[in-house]
């Protein structure tokens, strides 16, 4: 047998996948997945549950002593997954997974989840800093069992539970059982003669009729190695309560092409969080249709648009706008974005050309937020495009592929409702912040083209099942889910550059969102592109290329860490 050579990792698996729930002194609970946990001791009754500092639990636990294990079965897989990638900073777990907080038996804080086959609840004695993880060891107080599982003996059938594993990134069930504890060296149980004979005569029989086949399912599929992904932020499916509100109206035979109540109420709500009452708002199923309908619809044939030589018009949209006819007028960019001074000086020199009435109109600005290269847009620069697009009679139209990711910076001075305030158009991107697919245009000043429904259509971006785009911006705009999740992006790339500056890799540029550009050396690139997926942006010189990692709404830290090993 043939076996490869790893660095160091833990490959400890399968692992019990349990729900961790604490609270600390004011009252305040939360609940967060851990898989690092085990039996320590049997007498005392000890164990160990692992935990990253920074998590939202972790000074709970620190300061309140108590902590109770929660094993997890397959029904409770989806909250299971929910605790550990969601933040309780961020959202109620317990609301949000339908779990129900009991109070515990020897605890004063820490509640158990009633939902939960089997509750342990746990007193702190020690804390190990170890390194990624502190470990806290604890003794068991106490333990609940749901005594639905007891048999008519009195025996806890704990395997009947259907509980959970976790091994290398995996939810498992446990599968059929092998063996008992011991079975290896018990001896045998003899079997009667005459039985035996029977059996016997039986098999000779049989084997007389028809040989034995050896059969292949035809059904068994083959998994390609796990890697680790970090190559967009489009990946991932949806956020699970898109999911649940999806599976809600499924069968509910709603109104086609976006004549339904989930359309409306999406409008309403993204009204509301631009502060913007007279906003018209229109769903399209993706960001490329989006540009293409939305320019094409608002410029006259003989205009182009504006943007950075790196700007998505200008270069991955593989020439969509310019096969509907209107040429890109590509500016010089730095750092991604365009300069108003040089958007001034462009206009100013075109109208000033005595022959401009034989060249291509600049109709339209067209800027990213975050741009390309994960950068960000100020208040003052939008504030004066703005300007100078009214000075000029142009829109001002910004691609909001990434937008929450844009928003969710914490030191940025730029709102949606600024947004609004000083965009004509503009686009909440879905497909890239937790939606399965879709974008909302918005058109901020009543200046939609008229009958924009039918241009929609003649561009092939018009869903007849247009409630399936409602009801995911209604979901992503309700509670301030858009957000929320947006914020996870942030979190995990902020993580991610610790690590790369960690390892000694040098920044192309400095984003503070969630696309992070590294060069690497191209022996190097080959070597992680083993374990990790990235996208490639371009070649620096002969040796060396520009790649990206993308971090989205949906990323788990634990992968995040785990990328370590293989830089």
């Amino acid at each position: 047998m043939a076996k490869q050579v790893w660095k160091a990792g833990n490959m400890v698996y399968p692992l019990p996948a349990v729900m961790v729930s604490t609270a600390d002194k004011e009252g305040n609970t939360n609940i967060f997945t851990v898989a690092w946990t085990g039996t320590v001791c049997t007498n005392p009754a000890m164990v160990y549950i692992s935990v990253r500092p920074e998590r939202y639990s972790y000074h709970m636990i620190e300061e309140s002593g108590e902590f109770v294990i929660n094993l997890t079965t397959e029904q409770l897989a989806h909250a299971t997954d929910y605790c550990g990638v969601r933040s309780g900073r961020d959202v109620d777990k317990w609301k949000e997974c339908h779990l129900t907080a009991k109070k515990a038996e020897k605890l004063t804080y820490a509640p158990v989840i009633e939902e939960a086959p089997v509750n342990i609840e746990c007193v702190v004695t020690k804390i190990e800093k170890l390194g990624s993880h502190h470990m806290f060891l604890a003794e068991v107080k106490a333990v609940q069992v749901d005594e639905s599982y007891m048999d008519e003996k009195g025996k806890f059938e704990l395997n009947k539970t259907g509980l959970l594993a976790y091994s290398h990134g995996e939810y498992l069930g446990l599968g059929k059982k092998i063996g008992t504890f011991g079975y290896s060296v018990r001896k045998k149980k003899t079997v009667d003669k005459r039985t035996a004979k029977k059996i016997t005569t039986k098999n000779e029989s049989r084997s007389k009729k028809s040989p034995e086949k050896r059969t292949v399912n035809k059904n068994a599929t083959f998994r390609k190695k796990e890697m680790i992904s970090f190559e967009n932020d489009y990946s991932e499916g949806a956020h699970e309560e898109i999911l649940r509100r999806l599976a809600e109206v499924n069968k509910e035979g709603i109104t086609g092409y976006g004549n339904d109540s989930y359309c409306e109420s999406a409008k309403e709500k993204i009204r509301q969080a631009c502060k913007c009452p007279e906003a018209d708002i229109y769903f399209l199923v993706g960001g490329t249709q989006t540009n293409q309908t939305v320019i094409d619809s608002v410029l006259q044939s003989y205009e182009g648009v504006i943007a950075a030589e790196t700007g998505h018009v200008a270069s991955h949209e593989a020439g969509a706008i310019e096969a509907s006819g209107h040429k890109v007028l590509t500016l010089p960019q730095l750092e991604g974005k365009i300069q108003p001074k040089d958007v001034a000086d462009y206009l100013n020199q075109f109208y000033s050309d005595g022959n401009h009435e034989h060249m291509v109109f600049p109709g339209m600005v067209y800027i990213s937020h975050p741009t390309e290269y994960g950068t960000l847009y100020i208040r003052g620069e939008l504030a004066e495009l703005s300007d100078i697009c009214q000075q000029y009679h142009i829109p001002l139209y910004l691609d909001g592929a990434r937008l929450g990711y844009g928003l969710a910076v914490e030191d940025t001075d730029v709102t949606m409702e600024d947004i609004a305030e000083y965009c004509d158009i503009f686009y909440i991107g879905g497909t890239k912040v937790g939606a399965f697919c879709g974008e909302a245009v918005v058109f901020t000043k009543e200046n939609a083209p008229r009958h924009f429904v039918t241009l929609i259509k003649q561009h092939g971006a018009l869903l007849a099942k247009g409630w399936f785009l409602g009801v995911q911006f209604d979901t992503l705009f309700t509670d301030d889910l858009y957000m929320k999740i947006s914020k996870n992006a942030i979190e995990t790339a902020a993580r991610l550059k610790e690590i790369l500056k960690e390892k000694g890799y040098d920044f192309y540029i400095d984003s503070p969102t969630n696309q992070i550009f590294v060069e690497m050396e191209d022996e190097k690139l080959k070597e992680l592109e083993k374990n990790v997926r990235v996208s490639f942006w371009e070649k620096t010189d002969e040796k060396h290329t520009v790649v990206r990692f993308a971090t989205s709404w949906a990323t788990d830290m634990e992968k995040v860490e785990k990328l370590r090993e293989y830089l």
